[in-house]
């Protein structure tokens, strides 16, 4: 099945969490796609090799948690994991963070799969309460175990 938008993002997560009605919050997963062309003018055009993980990495990982937690107004609480995956044949960025709940919620994990192919990638991003790790940990690992890009580069 291949999913196309406008915009490049799809997010799927319980009914009324935007709208913050009580009972979204008896729960909680998030799962959003971002899906962004390479500008081929760009230094970085053609990224497609495997991923290595350096000082540079290591920082505009920390500076991405730090601003997704800013944007909602959830504390970072530390960053858990960073390193290079492949993912069905596809060079993967992947790093976990933990942050403070939305407005005196438990705490969240999140998971962050960057995904090259060369001309395109794609960010999936899965966020869970951290207590509820092992109702929302398959579908995270399904997800993941069957994506594709539609070609490969």
């Amino acid at each position: 099945m291949a999913i196309k938008t406008l915009s490049g993002h799809i997010t799927f997560q319980q009914k009324g969490l935007n709208s913050n009605t009580k009972e979204a919050f008896s729960k909680y997963v998030r799962v959003i796609i971002e899906y962004f062309e390479e500008d081929r003018l760009d230094p970085t055009y053609g990224i497609g090799d495997k991923v290595v993980v350096d000082k540079d990495v290591l920082y505009a990982v920390n500076e991405a948690a730090e601003a997704n937690c800013k944007a909602s107004k959830t504390p970072l609480i530390k960053i858990m994991s960073v390193e290079p995956l492949t993912i069905n044949g596809f060079p993967t960025l992947y790093f976990s963070y933990k942050r403070k709940g939305w407005e005196g919620q438990p705490p969240v994990i999140v998971n962050v799969y960057r995904i090259f192919n060369r001309y395109e990638s794609v960010t999936l991003t899965f966020s869970y309460r951290e207590a509820e790790r092992g109702q929302w940990g398959s579908i995270n690992e399904n997800i993941i175990k069957y994506f594709t890009f539609t070609k490969k580069y």
